[in-house]
């Protein structure tokens, strides 16, 4: 949410923080998640995840996907997903 420097998703769960960013330069803010337990193949997903979101440094984005850049140059591209109603 550009609007409020705001981040949010879900894995399994929910999760949201703040960030601020300097042009393409970002830091996401610690920030928390509901506590539901998933399928173990989903949280280990998720946890590595949540691992990384600290070690964000930049981003870029293209019409269909917003690519993260971490502090050791792995670059991370997610793609748009609309879901259904």
């Amino acid at each position: 949410d550009e609007k409020e420097n705001r981040y949010y998703g879900k894995v399994v769960n929910n999760y949201f923080g703040n960030y601020t960013k300097d042009n393409h330069k970002i830091t996401l803010h610690a920030g928390g998640s509901t506590m539901m337990m998933g399928p173990k193949k989903a949280m280990a997903v998720e946890q590595k995840w949540f691992e990384l979101l600290p070690q964000v440094v930049a981003y870029s984005q293209t019409e269909n996907s917003l690519i993260l850049t971490l502090e050791n140059g792995t670059k991370l591209k997610l793609n748009k997903t609309i879901l259904p109603n």
